[in-house]
């Protein structure tokens, strides 16, 4: 599964090869007829730098963009027949049943850093924004012991439940296998995903995006 950290290692390489070719060309852009051996070393030096600069930053640039392709396919969809079971008592539900409301969807996992670290964001914003017909679900792929372990040791009042690989669930299992974590889709009053969001949110960036649908 891809992890978070993986995104920031391309951009650091990408940068890095991109700084290092801009730098070598520089210093031998008066070079253009290498002599002698090491002349032709630093001339292709050069353009093996060059190549990793502008292969990182391509990278760098439709990396993100390919990751993120599933999620950015959802906008404009309905998410009505997404099915969940309860953590707390395996009870089917899906997302039509909360139709008339603004849904906030989060994926996430209990080994997931960012997501664990925004978990107070999402309850803040499930107590302001509830009145108001905002409801916050948290779902995970894991299996639903693990999610339970956790939430003995760190209670979340939020809507809790996990997508089984199920045949009931085959449906559902495209929005938790994305393989980014943690993600959040806005989800209006009809069912249908407006936003989304990828990492970690805040109280105040959930409140932006739900706002426009209120």
């Amino acid at each position: 599964m891809r992890v978070q950290w993986l995104y920031g290692m391309e951009t650091l390489f990408g940068l890095m090869g991109a700084l290092a070719a801009v730098l070598l060309a520089r210093r031998f852009k008066r070079s253009r007829h290498p002599a002698g051996f090491r002349g032709w070393m630093a001339y292709f030096g050069i353009v093996a730098l060059s190549l990793i600069g502008l292969g990182g930053l391509a990278f760098l640039v439709l990396g993100p963009h390919r990751a993120l392709a599933p999620a950015i396919a959802q906008n404009g969809r309905s998410l009505a027949a997404f099915r969940f079971q309860s953590v707390a008592d395996g009870s089917w539900h899906s997302l039509g049943e909360y139709r008339g409301k603004v849904v906030l969807l989060n994926v996430w996992a209990t080994w997931c850093g960012p997501c664990r670290g925004e978990i107070p964001d999402l309850e803040l914003t499930q107590r302001e924004l509830g009145p108001k017909g905002v409801v916050v679900v948290m779902v995970s792929d894991q299996e639903p012991k693990l999610i339970r372990e956790y939430l003995a040791q760190h209670p979340v009042k939020t809507e809790q439940g996990y997508v089984p690989d199920a045949p009931e669930a085959a449906q559902s299992r495209h929005l938790t296998d994305m393989g980014t974590t943690p993600l959040t889709f806005i989800v209006d009053r009809d069912g249908v995903a407006r936003e989304f969001l990828v990492g970690a949110g805040n109280s105040k960036r959930f409140s932006e995006l739900i706002g426009k649908y209120l």
